[in-house]
């Protein structure tokens, strides 16, 4: 039968509560996906706890305080108040140690400031005895404004056949069509995965100054008959352009890539075909994703072509954060695609987003330094509010 967590499963790891801050006071967050912890990891977290408020703060000699870098002068004065992390976060694989050993590495930056996270594929992790999914993701986190309790249903008919958790990094060559339920393993991340999650952790929303972001989960039901749809278009719907003029969707998997490994994937194909309409219709300012390991930007897009004038959504996939699978190996095509602004498979970092004001936003993507080959790339841009009137 379906599973709802009960109060004792609820251990929420962090008991510091979320209070968002005036709504005419400049809003900037931290996004980053597929995060891990490596070393590479490791650069990401204390670069983004450099662009916190305590990068500016006197730090008493201790061992964390002394590995914060300084905040690099070309930065907003701005602190990062809040960070967003679009799936893939300790990539722990149902080995729960490996969970505390991701929180341990990332408390001395949320015990300051606020996380809230998106359901990756990562984070599926059935177990092997009752192949209930997304235990883990739901016992050690709890977002704001949940609609309910989690409704799960163990996952049926799961089994790798070759005793591995199916997803291979990015390559594009593993087997999606497997049977499971029999591996020792559990259906631990399988890149194509269409079960039974609402609620709880799975989608919310919350406002944070002029920006209103609403998280999806790419692995549960999207169709328009689900809970998920039937809440996003309510979301949507109810939402106060005046009081709120940003809106920003977060989610695991993404709508467009110019990355070879995780196009055209199920469940991403049945989100899109169902909600892509909706970002359109409700005026979605930005989409965030990881699933990729690489870094993109579109130019405003809608069902496959750039809308002149701008008047779409804007696509984003922030899957750098730093994981042990490294980056993509290839892209789709030798030459950026039209719909491209930028992309990148080499570099590992995070982005920042600053809302100004209810007009202007800021962009900046962050690399934790040069790639092995001395690559680097630079995304640092500032937007208009597509639908506002000039």
């Amino acid at each position: 039968p379906p599973h709802h967590p009960n109060e004792t499963e609820k251990k929420n790891t962090s008991s510091h509560a979320f209070h968002p801050n005036a709504k005419n006071a400049p809003v900037k967050l931290a996004i980053v996906g597929d995060l891990g912890q490596t070393y590479n990891s490791t650069k990401t977290i204390l670069s983004m706890l450099s662009h916190t408020q305590f990068a500016f703060a006197p730090h008493s000699q201790s061992s964390t305080s002394l590995l914060v870098p300084s905040m690099s002068s070309s930065s907003s004065t701005t602190p990062v108040t809040a960070i967003l992390c679009a799936g893939d976060m300790s990539y722990a694989n149902t080995i729960q140690p490996q969970w505390d050993n991701w929180f341990n590495l990332m408390q001395p930056l949320i015990q300051h400031v606020p996380l809230m996270v998106a359901p990756g594929n990562h984070e599926i992790e059935c177990d092997a005895v009752t192949h209930m999914p997304f235990a883990a993701y739901e016992n050690r986190f709890y977002m704001p404004n949940r609609i309910d309790d989690a409704f799960i249903a163990p996952v049926r008919g799961y089994d790798d056949k070759n005793g591995n958790d199916g997803d291979d990094g990015n390559d594009g060559d593993h087997d999606d069509t497997q049977t499971y339920g029999k591996s020792t393993s559990g259906c631990a991340t399988p890149s194509v995965f269409c079960g039974t999650y609402d609620y709880g952790n799975a989608y919310y929303s919350f406002t944070y100054g002029h920006i209103k972001t609403i998280i999806l989960s790419s692995y549960s039901d999207t169709t328009p008959t689900s809970p998920q749809y039937k809440w996003l278009l309510h979301e949507l719907q109810s939402i106060d352009r005046d009081d709120t003029p940003w809106v920003m969707i977060v989610m695991h998997t993404q709508f467009y890539t110019t990355f070879l490994g995780h196009n055209d994937e199920l469940q991403t194909i049945i989100m899109k075909e169902s909600m892509e309409n909706l970002f359109m219709e409700h005026k979605v300012n930005f989409v965030f994703s990881g699933h990729d390991h690489a870094y993109m930007r579109t130019k405003p897009m809608y069902n496959g072509t750039v809308i002149d004038g701008g008047q779409a959504p804007i696509y984003w996939i922030v899957g750098e954060g730093g994981n042990r699978e490294g980056h993509v190996r290839a892209y789709l095509q030798e030459e950026k695609e039209d719909w491209v602004e930028v992309r990148d498979r080499s570099v590992f970092g995070f982005g920042t987003l600053e809302i100004l004001d209810g007009r202007n936003a800021c962009w900046k993507w962050i690399m934790d330094g040069v790639g092995d080959d001395g690559a680097e790339f630079t995304d640092d841009v500032c937007f208009r509010n597509q639908y506002l009137e000039t």
